[in-house]
Parts: structure tokens; C-alpha cells; sequence
């Protein structure tokens, strides 16, 4: 209301606004583009998180604006502040926030003015865990109260995510199906993702049970024909349990994980025969900090342990004759814990001895009393008879040779065999 110089009042009016700045009128703070980048899904990682904004609003450090970042649950970083990295201007934003594990909550200020659309870039870095993850993420402010809202990758909800580790194949073959051998085990395997070192894979094979335990003394077998060139890897193993321990963390880095394995180790086989042994194999990883937290590298209802197959007929157990009497070669042989059968093809013969120089023999049929006899015994075995020395050394008893008048006078063989006449 408005009196005018004689003191009369003049009717009030409504008041015409201007059109583009009303007297009075604050804007609604909102983020208007945002982006999220996650540098790292793979467990044990450090995940570098990336983050773009721009406001509808110039944010005025008067208001000591605070921007937070939230819903990167499950992290194995630790409460602390954390490093920021800013982008392009170093100065808009503190060098290190705030984080809360427990809320997965990046909190950070600004220290100086942002102007209305301006772009603002920072990053941080976390540390995943050993285990699968996903959870949303979203950006509000306070000081200028900003909404939350939620972040965008790929033009769809933003979620901090660490990958589950797991085995995708892994198989397991011998050398040798022979009684008394040494028998080089082979294992190759898959993961999803690469294993980290600092995740300190590790892998336990169970169900060797029944090798020979020709150490007597040592439990710690050496892995032979690994996937890592140089590398020197030593596994525990208790012949009793038939468990090899393989801790993984020399044949992979975390510079460069790897996502496939392949190592060897050799067992010397048992003297009798007896069929496959039924394995199995367990795998875990462990996180770097919160070393309670691990991951099973095993998928549920995963199948039993397979072989490489027979590859067209190009697997050859050592120590095989290819002649009428090897049997023919079958994929048992590849299977870890197969001996074969011990079977034997005997032909025996007597006959006259040859007759000397100058000499006239007085027997004409070797049926006749007293006379000399060479007999020929051809054995042939279904399996390599090994030599003595071993853990079952091969000893061929001849039984029911009874009413000689002499004992034998010479002995010769085709192979290496000391004679033992009781």
C-alpha cells in the first residue's frame, strides 16, 4: 500500500514480476549429467572409480557444498580418507574425502566455486573383495541440497560390481597305467577371470590315495611343466589322505593375472592292479585385508573331474612295446589311478642240448633216462616288469621242475634277470 504527499492511500495493486528472475525464487538444485567408470570388476583388485557431474546450479563454497558418493558396498578398504584425483581443475575439489565402509559412502567438499554446468571429474580407488558384488551407486550433495540420484554407465543404473571367480574346466590325466611306475600326474585349469596374487589362490586335490610312499620322509612333492616359465612351486602331499595342497600364488601375478594353470607332479604307482580313483578338487580365494572373507572356486553341482581324452591316439603310456602282444591302449589308461591287470602268456619247451663238436650224444630223445635237458620258457606280460631296486621288484618263480639227478649247469636270457635257485 502506497499513501501519497497528502496522506491519501492509493489502492493497492498487484505487483508485475520479471519474467525470468521473480523476486524471491531459488532454483532446485539437481545433477543434470553424470557418468560412473569402474576400472576393475576382478576380485582382490584395486577398482579405480571415476565419476563426471554437472549441476543445474553454480555451487557456492558460501554454502560449503559437499558431494557424496554412494552405494560401493562391500568393499575391503577400510574407513580412511582416500586420495582424489581432480579433473581439469586440481583445485575445485579437497585432495582426500571421507569414506564409511559400512555405507559404501564417498563424502568429499568442494573448495571452491563450480559455475552452472560445469564439468567435474574425480576418481578414487577401493579395494574389491574376494567375492561377487553388485550394488547401485548414486551421487547427492548437502550444503546445496542435491537429490540423490542414481549414476550412469552405458545409459543405464551405474553398480560398483566385482565378478565371482570361478573354475570354467579343469582336467586331470597319468602318464602311466603300469604296476610300480613312476606316473606323472598333469592337471590343467580355467578360471572365469584372471587370479590375482594378492588373492592367494589355492587348490587341493583330493583322492590320491593308494601311491607308493617311496620317500619314507618326504611330504612335499616338486610341480614340474608349469604354466609360469621359471617359476618353482613346491606342494605339500599326505600319502595317507591322498591331498595335494597347490597354493597358486607363483604361477600368476597381479600385474598380469592368470586365468589358466597347468603343472605336473609324479607319484609312483602301486603293484597291483585296480581301477580309477574317484577325484575331486576345491579352490578358493582369500581377500587382501578382511582375510575371513573367501570365495569358493567352484561352481555348485559341478561334474566329476575329466580327462583330456584320447586326443586321436596320440597319448603313449611309457614303457609301450608296439607289438602282437601289447593290448590295445584304452582311455582307462589316462585315467588318474588306473593300473592295469597283471596277466602272463607262458610257453614252455624241452629239448636235447646242442650237440658238441666231436662228440656223440648217447640219448636220442630228451625223454630218455639221464639225459641233459635245455628247457625254454617265452613269458610274455601284459605289463612292464619293472627291475629290482624299486618299491615291488619283479621276481618270476618256475615251480614243479622236481626229479632232476643235477641242478642246472647254465642259465641264459633275452633280458636282465638275476638268477636266484633256492
Amino acid at each position: 500500500n502506497i499513501r501519497n504527499r497528502h496522506g491519501a492511500f492509493i489502492a493497492a495493486s498487484n505487483m508485475v514480476p520479471d519474467a525470468v528472475n521473480p523476486p524471491m525464487l531459488v532454483t532446485a538444485p539437481a545433477v543434470i549429467f553424470n557418468s560412473y567408470a569402474q576400472s576393475s570388476t576382478t576380485p582382490c583388485a584395486c577398482a579405480t572409480i571415476t565419476v563426471a557431474l554437472r549441476f543445474n546450479v553454480r555451487l557456492n563454497i558460501a554454502c560449503s557444498p559437499r558431494i557424496s558418493i554412494t552405494g560401493i558396498l562391500s568393499t575391503d578398504s577400510s574407513d580412511d580418507s582416500m586420495f582424489m584425483i581432480n579433473t581439469p581443475v586440481p583445485s575445485m575439489l579437497a585432495t582426500s574425502g571421507n569414506w564409511q565402509q559400512n555405507t559404501g559412502t564417498l563424502g568429499v567438499n568442494l573448495i571452491d566455486n563450480l559455475d552452472t554446468g560445469a564439468l567435474l571429474n574425480f576418481s578414487f580407488t577401493v579395494k574389491n573383495l574376494a567375492v561377487v558384488q553388485s550394488s547401485s551407486v548414486s551421487v547427492q550433495a548437502s550444503g546445496i541440497p542435491v537429490p540423490a540420484v542414481g549414476l550412469i554407465t552405458n545409459n543405464v543404473q551405474a553398480s560398483y560390481q566385482v565378478v565371482s571367480a570361478y573354475l570354467t574346466s579343469y582336467s586331470i590325466d597319468q602318464s602311466s597305467p603300469w604296476p610300480c611306475d613312476d606316473n606323472v600326474i598333469s592337471v590343467s585349469l580355467t578360471s572365469s577371470v584372471g587370479l590375482m596374487r594378492s588373492c592367494s589362490p589355492t587348490l587341493t586335490l583330493r583322492g590320491l590315495v593308494g601311491f607308493n610312499d617311496v620317500t619314507n620322509f618326504s611330504s612335499t612333492l616338486t610341480l614340474s611343466n608349469l604354466s609360469l616359465a621359471g617359476a618353482t612351486v613346491f606342494a605339500p602331499f599326505s600319502f595317507s589322505a591322498g591331498e595335494l595342497v597347490v597354493n597358486l600364488i607363483n604361477l600368476t601375478s597381479d600385474d598380469s593375472p592368470r586365468q589358466s594353470f597347468t603343472f605336473s607332479f609324479t607319484l609312483v604307482n602301486p603293484s597291483v592292479a585296480r581301477s580309477a580313483l574317484s577325484l575331486s578338487v576345491a579352490g578358493y580365494i582369500v581377500s587382501v585385508r578382511n582375510r575371513a572373507i573367501t570365495s569358493s572356486l567352484l561352481l555348485s553341482g559341478w561334474p566329476s573331474i575329466t580327462s583330456k581324452g584320447l586326443l586321436g591316439g596320440s597319448f603313449l603310456p611309457n614303457r609301450w612295446i608296439n607289438n602282437t602282444y601289447s593290448p590295445a591302449r584304452t582311455l582307462n589308461d589316462m585315467l588318474v589311478g588306473y593300473i592295469r591287470p597283471i596277466s602272463f602268456s607262458v610257453y614252455l619247451q624241452q629239448d636235447l642240448p646242442p650237440t658238441p663238436s666231436g662228440v656223440t650224444w648217447a640219448y636220442s630223445n630228451v625223454t630218455d633216462p639221464c639225459s641233459p635237458l635245455v628247457l625254454t620258457v617265452q613269458l610274455t606280460s601284459s605289463v612292464p616288469l619293472l627291475a629290482s631296486g624299486r618299491c615291488c621288484p619283479t621276481k618270476i618263480t618256475l615251480t614243479g621242475l622236481v626229479g632232476s639227478s643235477t641242478n642246472w649247469s647254465s642259465w641264459n636270457s633275452t633280458g636282465s634277470l638275476a638268477v636266484y635257485q633256492p
